[in-house]
């Protein structure tokens, strides 16, 4: 009788007679110490007894993530633990239930299935699964459902969070971290803020300095002359409050400066809901619009009278609109301007006055500091002769491309084409986002036992089946998508040209014209050799060969 072939799988995990096993605990903000059950020492009695139970099972160490959400697996026991089973330190994972392993059921998944390719197993002990002994175990339903739960559960918790938090904010209570600097929150109302005199004293003296006409730059200086605590010194070394967010700034900044002489909240008013959360799954934060803020005013004591606060704003306003008025011609070239001999940036001086139409105006050159050093004769260049330079050689650019916008109407088809493709994938996105809230749906009515279990396993189940379907579409659109693109040699969609064609009626070179068309300039010592580096040169070869074809009556179609 012919044998049957054991899979890889079977032999390779047969090999090992001892299992090396990563116990893994995990303990959310939001479980708190609720439920007996889920506190750590709990999980981990409950882990040993199962432990005690099967003598294959060698416990090599306990990882435990304690305040850390199971909607991200960016935890630092769970990292280290990854990192062990790279190393083959373990080969075992145990958990006490799939919820304390992570609640995003797509990357929970996902992780097991990458568990059983390395042949690592895999034990949730409440949900009786174990990938070595019963691997049908891990593809039962209540793994699913299970892991659906536990998100539908984050993302019900994060809905009311916010709702609360809104309410909070119109409320003008403050549901920020860390107080601002000059403040400590109400002992007998945390959501309230009051003035701290010792660190008040600095924001006044800040206040005072900026008023006097003293820049930022001149404030820090004394300050740190003075050996003042900064803001996150403050809170570490008087307060005694730690952010593991943030380090220890021992030195101040015109940036922290600058944030203090912005910050409303001096004046007694509440900016809140100035960024906003992704979803309940990405952790990162987006800026708002400015309308989308909730300000409360007279909130709680100002620490600087606000008529003053507002005539603080408008001298800083004033300040800079001056100064940026006066470094215009030198700032123009900033990051952009390099010596071809050493490659280090050229540095922008004033260097002679000169009188014209009875006004005396400054003379700026730039300069490389590194050669200058090392020869006898000034390596300088006039400002104004390289603006002229730069503005002829864009706009001789602008005017080779004159006969562009016609010979790329050629490919308007393949740009309908990719356009229709892109809209195929919006609609196919759409799709999944009504998915997501039919899941949400459900799981509320499944949650309030307005339907039973058997119909909302049976709803789950069509409704994942209908998900992988539709991103399976999605994958096959943007193939299509990427073949029309390359069909036209991106001569359809040159945006560097419209760029470029935006500056036709341009009179002078600016900083802007700068930013969006040059890479970089070299120069060399005597000034003569000027070479530019667009940041379109590729494209516009292209387009160059692409004109000369359409000139020629050639065949356009590649």
């Amino acid at each position: 009788m012919k044998r049957g072939r054991k899979s890889k799988y079977d032999i390779e995990i047969n090999k090992s007679k001892v299992w090396n096993v990563a116990v893994y605990i995990r303990l959310s903000v939001q479980d708190g110490d609720k439920a007996e059950s889920n506190s750590v020492i709990n999980q981990k009695e409950l882990l040993n007894m199962y432990l005690e139970q099967d003598k294959e099972l060698n416990v090599k160490e306990y990882y435990i993530d304690d305040g850390f959400s199971g909607t991200t697996f960016d935890r630092p026991a769970f990292k280290k633990m990854m990192k062990d089973i790279e190393k083959e330190i373990v080969n075992t994972v145990i958990v006490k239930d799939l919820s304390r392993f992570g609640r995003n059921y797509i990357e929970v998944g996902n992780k097991i299935n990458s568990f059983m390719k390395d042949n690592i197993r895999f034990i949730s002990v409440c949900e009786k699964i174990d990938s070595y002994k019963d691997k049908k175990s891990v593809d039962d339903i209540i793994f699913p459902l299970k892991n659906i739960m536990n998100e539908m559960y984050c993302k019900d918790v994060s809905d009311k969070l916010i709702k609360t938090f809104e309410v909070m904010k119109k409320e003008g209570k403050y549901i920020g971290g860390i107080p601002p600097f000059g403040y400590i929150r109400d002992e007998n109302n945390k959501h309230k803020l009051i003035v701290d005199e010792a660190s008040a004293s600095v924001v006044r003296r800040i206040f005072d300095l900026c008023e006097s006409g003293i820049g930022n730059v001149l404030i820090t200086k004394e300050l740190n002359e003075k050996n003042v605590l900064t803001p996150s010194e403050y809170n570490c070394k008087i307060l005694k409050i730690t952010s593991s967010s943030s380090k220890v700034a021992k030195q101040w900044t015109a940036s922290i400066v600058g944030k203090i002489l912005d910050n409303r909240v001096y004046c007694g008013d509440l900016v809140q809901n100035k960024t906003r959360g992704i979803s309940y799954k990405v952790h990162k934060r987006l800026k708002n619009d400015e309308e989308d803020y909730i300000i409360i005013e007279n909130a709680h004591e100002p620490i600087i009278e606000k008529e003053r606060f507002f005539n603080i704003q408008k001298i800083r306003k004033d300040r800079k609109f001056n100064w940026n008025r006066r470094i215009e011609n030198i700032s123009i070239f900033d990051g952009i301007v390099f010596c071809s001999n050493c490659n280090k940036p050229l540095v922008a001086t004033i260097k002679e006055k000169s009188m014209i139409n009875n006004t005396e105006i400054d003379k700026y050159v730039l300069e490389c500091k590194e050669c200058n050093n090392q020869n006898d004769k000034p390596y300088v260049i006039d400002v104004d002769k390289l603006k002229i330079c730069i503005f002829r050689s864009i706009k001789y650019h602008i005017d080779l491309l004159n006969g562009f916008e016609n010979a790329r109407l050629s490919v308007k088809e393949n740009k309908e084409y990719a356009d229709k493709i892109k809209e195929n994938v919006e609609n196919l996105k759409n799709k999944l986002e009504r998915l997501d809230k039919e899941r949400t749906k459900y799981f509320t009515k499944f949650r309030d036992m307005e339907i039973d279990e058997q119909e909302y396993i049976a709803f789950i189940r069509e409704n994942v089946k209908e998900e992988e379907n539709i991103k399976e579409q999605i994958k096959k659109e943007k193939a299509k998508l990427m073949e029309a693109r390359l069909s036209y040699k991106n001569v359809a969609e040159n945006n560097w040209v419209d760029t470029l064609m935006k500056y036709k009626n341009q009179r002078k070179i600016t900083k802007e014209m700068l930013n969006d068309l040059i890479e970089k300039i070299y120069i060399n010592n005597d000034g003569r050799k000027i070479k530019l580096v667009f940041k379109y040169e590729d494209a516009f070869k292209l387009a160059m060969d692409y004109l000369k074809i359409v000139k020629e009556g050639g065949n356009t179609n590649a």
